[in-house]
């Protein structure tokens, strides 16, 4: 026997039935009391739940945008189930292992999490591909030794680094035709490596 998709539909509603039975009996029995004469709960209040065919629906502020109805009034599904995880994973694999937004995004196109973000952030903490692609960076290498003419007694600039600097342009006055000529001239610069004198330099012409 095939499932077509009213069993499907059906049976997620049903585990979405039990999942809030089972998390939210307050809040189910506050909106299933016909005279309303107790204390509502946080929840009840803070997201203005209401029942939708037995179900558990956030009210929300976008009921005047042109989204789903899914999307404007998400289902209320606890942070800490078994069900929930499951849906985490299904918006993480359906946002192709992106980060903590993306997953959360794609997941309250449709539910609304309790601690939504630090529940998906412990599911991608935890997610094997994640960590395999987002593996923690190498370490520096040990470092190597001094070489010998860095570390002997030698007097200074008896080991010596030679560098450049430059191009610099220079200009030149012609004493036949009286007129200036630019040069281009670098300047080398001796570095000696004693470890008395190491950032000290000599700049010779």
């Amino acid at each position: 026997m095939r499932l077509n998709t009213t069993d499907v539909n059906e049976a997620e509603r049903l585990w979405i039935l039990t999942v809030q039975w089972s998390a939210f009996s307050k809040e189910i029995a506050f909106l299933l009391s016909k005279e309303r004469s107790c204390t509502p709960t946080t929840y009840v209040t803070q997201f203005g739940l209401f029942l939708d065919e037995e179900v558990i629906k956030c009210k929300g502020r976008l009921n005047n945008a042109p989204l789903p109805v899914n999307t404007k009034n998400p289902i209320l599904l606890p942070a800490k189930h078994e069900f929930t995880r499951l849906l985490i994973k299904h918006s993480h694999e359906s946002a192709k292992h992106s980060g903590i937004r993306d997953t959360l995004t794609t997941l309250r196109e449709r539910y609304w999490v309790l601690r939504g973000q630090e529940a998906v952030k412990g599911f991608i903490r935890n997610c094997v591909i994640c960590l395999k692609h987002e593996g923690s960076p190498y370490g520096p290498l040990p470092p190597d030794d001094l070489p010998s003419n860095q570390v002997s007694e030698d007097p200074p600039f008896t080991h010596i680094e030679l560098n450049f600097a430059g191009p610099l342009y220079v200009e030149t006055k012609n004493s036949k035709e009286e007129c200036k000529e630019s040069q281009k001239v670098c300047f080398p610069l001796h570095v000696c490596l004693h470890p008395s004198c190491t950032f000290r330099t000599n700049t010779r012409t």
